[in-house]
């Protein structure tokens, strides 16, 4: 792959992985290739995401989505954008 670019994989929820295996293969492969993965791991009470980096080394981290996106959301970052998400609810 050219210099600069990324791999970023969706892992589905639920599903086991065995990151260490790929991080020993990425690293194998002797090139500075940048690779994560992001895995839904909770969805009640907050969304919990697995981000996990596979080189220079295995770093893994679980980030609680809903706070950041909370915090996000009450801010004045340019280019931030907020999603509601939900409906209206239905006239009586």
């Amino acid at each position: 792959m050219p210099e600069g670019y990324w791999i970023l994989i969706h892992i589905g929820k639920d599903l086991k992985i065995d990151h260490q295996a790929i991080s020993d293969k990425l690293l194998a492969l002797g090139t500075d290739l940048k690779a994560f993965s992001v895995q839904e791991v909770s969805n009640h009470p907050d969304i919990i995401a697995r981000i996990v980096s596979y080189s220079p080394k295995l770093e893994t981290y679980d980030v609680n989505i809903g706070t950041i996106s909370n915090k996000l959301a009450q801010t004045d970052i340019p280019g931030t954008v907020t999603v509601n998400r939900g409906r209206k609810p239905k006239d009586s």
